[in-house]
C-alpha cells in the first residue's frame, strides 16, 4: 500500500523497522511486562504459528516457571482446538488458565467452548490440575498472575478485553520491561 501511495522502498523499511513492541507502537502485541518480579508477555496469539513462536521464546527464557492464558472462538473445529493445545503444552505449562470469548462465541455456549479447550489440554498431556477456567478475561488474567512463581514468563493471550487487561496491569504496577540480556 505505501509503494501504491509513492513511498520509497528506504521509507518503507525505515518506518517499519521503527515499530517497536511496546504499547505505543504496538498495542497488546508483544508487549512485555513486568510485575511482582514476574514478566508478561500481552499478545494476540491465536493460532498455532503464534504458539510456535512462544514456545520458542519460552525455551530459551532463563528461570523461572511457564504460565498461559489462552480463550478460543466457538468456530474453531475439534481439530484446530487440538492442535493449539499440543502447541500450547509443548511450552512446558506449570499453569493455565481458559478464559471464554463471548463475543467469539458463535452461537456456542462460551462456557461449553472453554471445556473443549481444558479437555484438549489434558489431552495434550497437560499435568492435571494445573488447568482452570475462569470466565471473564481481565479476571482469569489476574488469577494467572496471582498464581505464577517470581521470575515466572506469564503468557496473557488477550482477545476481546485488551484495553482492560492493560488497566489492570496498571492497576497492579506493572511497568514495561525489556527481554534478559541473554535474549536481547
Amino acid at each position: 500500500v505505501a509503494s501504491t501511495l509513492g513511498y520509497g522502498f528506504e521509507h518503507i523499511r525505515d518506518g517499519l523497522g521503527s515499530l517497536l513492541p511496546n504499547v505505543e507502537d504496538s498495542r497488546g502485541r508483544s508487549n512485555l511486562y513486568e510485575v511482582d518480579n514476574k514478566y508478561l508477555l500481552l499478545d494476540f496469539a491465536h493460532n498455532p504459528g503464534g504458539l510456535k513462536m512462544m514456545a520458542e521464546l519460552s525455551r530459551r527464557w532463563p528461570k523461572g516457571g511457564r504460565y498461559f492464558l489462552m480463550g478460543q472462538a466457538g468456530d474453531r473445529n475439534a481439530d484446530l482446538v487440538a492442535e493449539l493445545a499440543r502447541e500450547a503444552v509443548a511450552i512446558g505449562l506449570d499453569g493455565v488458565v481458559v478464559k471464554n470469548l463471548p463475543g467469539h462465541a458463535y452461537e456456542r455456549d462460551p462456557n461449553e467452548v472453554a471445556q473443549c479447550q481444558v479437555d484438549a489440554l489434558y489431552r495434550a498431556g497437560q499435568q492435571d490440575g494445573t488447568v482452570t477456567h475462569i470466565p471473564d478475561e481481565v479476571e482469569a488474567a489476574e488469577a494467572l498472575i496471582d498464581m505464577a512463581a517470581e521470575q515466572s514468563l506469564i503468557f496473557l493471550i488477550a482477545h476481546e478485553n485488551v484495553g482492560g487487561v492493560m488497566d489492570m496491569l496498571k492497576r497492579r504496577g506493572a511497568e514495561s520491561a525489556s527481554l534478559p540480556e541473554q535474549l536481547a
